[in-house]
């Protein structure tokens, strides 16, 4: 598997071991890896913004003396509410509120005086479900919603943002926007074999959203990195919330 990965650290030697770490831990899984470092937070989201560089992994450090516009806490808010479909490890020196760790949706935190107790474990964690995204190949017989043009499309289960159903047909959706109808006669169900079951999550009798790309959850609605809100099942928002893993505390204001 090849990696693209972009590092973001203020603290410039706590960044150069952070690289030689990752460069380790990518050969130990057998992975090659492309990685860009940065300590300006202006050039590293004009690398994904302006230059269009694809990274499979953002790794944001945060350190107390940062400025709010340098703290890798507003990169990762940024690249989640854009939509851009990197997973996110964040590496802090100081305790943040549980409130703004979840606000950024990372797919790992690490308090970097547990370092090396915790950064191997949890960076071969998140490079796994790369990995599995990156595999998997989904074939289907389509046509277009929007030019009635039937075509074969070969999909990874990262390409998909959600499944849904319209006049007892399956329709697909993609991150990219375009949204087509399945030729086949399929339910719901026959499309979630498909896919690994970490991967994709009933939502609702009619829909069934891939849990990489949602962006926020609330009491009836999901929505996904493309601003999509789709129903939630209420006997369904407990299970998604232990799926997604999100901590509920009880904050007292």
């Amino acid at each position: 598997m090849e990696l693209s990965i972009g590092i973001y650290d203020t603290n410039k030697e706590f960044s150069n071991f952070l690289y030689s770490q990752v460069c380790e831990q990518c050969q130990n899984y057998g992975s090659s890896v492309y990685i860009d470092d940065f300590r300006d937070s202006s050039q590293f989201l004009e690398s994904i913004f302006t230059q269009g560089n694809r990274y499979d992994l953002l790794i944001l450090g945060l350190n107390e003396n940062d400025a709010p516009d340098k703290s890798g806490f507003d990169i990762a808010k940024r690249v989640r509410y854009f939509g851009y479909s990197a997973k996110i490890m964040l590496l802090s020196d100081f305790d943040p509120t549980i409130y703004r760790i979840m606000s950024c949706h990372p797919d790992s935190y690490t308090i970097k005086e547990d370092f090396n107790k915790r950064f191997a474990s949890e960076f071969n964690r998140v490079i796994k479900s790369i990995d599995r995204f990156k595999r998997k190949v989904v074939r289907y017989e389509a046509i277009n919603m929007s030019t009635d043009e039937r075509v074969t499309l070969f999909l990874r289960s990262d390409d998909i943002s959600y499944y849904d159903t319209y006049d007892n047909k399956v329709c697909i959706h993609l991150s990219t926007g375009n949204s087509y109808i399945l030729r086949k006669n399929l339910k719901l169900c026959d499309v979630e074999k498909n896919h690994k079951p970490d991967d994709f999550f009933l939502i609702h009798r009619t829909t069934l959203v891939n849990t990489f790309h949602i962006k926020s959850i609330s009491e009836q609605t999901v929505t996904m990195t493309g601003m999509t809100e789709l129903p939630l099942s209420r006997r369904r928002k407990k299970d998604l919330m232990i799926k997604m893993d999100v901590l509920l505390v009880e904050v007292e204001v």
